[in-house]
């Protein structure tokens, strides 16, 4: 017949009041397995604390990762930037061009519209003094 033990009993106490675990020194803790709780226990907060480190050492080396991909895709941008403002340029400078050909043919139209309208107003003159000199 096993004997009921009370962790609250004023012996186990007494006989273990400096201890982390109240009943460090009871026989019957160690028999019905608290001792062995406890530095499971023990045992697995250690293996957690060594598990948040390596979480954090991980984290750490996560945010390393972010910030070389954001220096990265920084220096990607930055080229990016570079080469658009350069083909901006070259179209800028393709377009004046164009512009510029394109006012040079308007005035060349125009001038050849006048030469057109000078051309048939001489052939009106022919045709006046050729009826004329017919009618003569």
């Amino acid at each position: 017949m096993s004997t009921r033990h009370n962790h609250n009993s004023p012996t186990v106490q007494q006989s273990t009041a400096a201890t982390a675990h109240p009943s460090a020194f009871c026989s019957c803790c160690r028999e019905n397995g608290c001792i062995a709780a406890a530095d499971a226990q023990a045992k697995f907060d250690e293996f957690e604390k060594r598990i948040e480190a390596r979480f954090q050492s991980w984290e750490m080396q996560q945010d390393t990762f972010r910030e070389y991909q954001t220096i990265q895709l920084g220096d990607r941008y930055g080229e990016a930037i570079s080469r658009l403002q350069e083909d901006n340029q070259n179209l800028e400078w393709a377009l004046r061009s164009q512009y510029r050909e394109f006012q040079e043919l308007q005035e060349r139209e125009k001038r050849l519209v006048s030469e057109v309208d000078e051309l048939k107003e001489q052939l009106k003159q022919y045709q006046r003094a050729d009826e004329e000199d017919r009618k003569m």
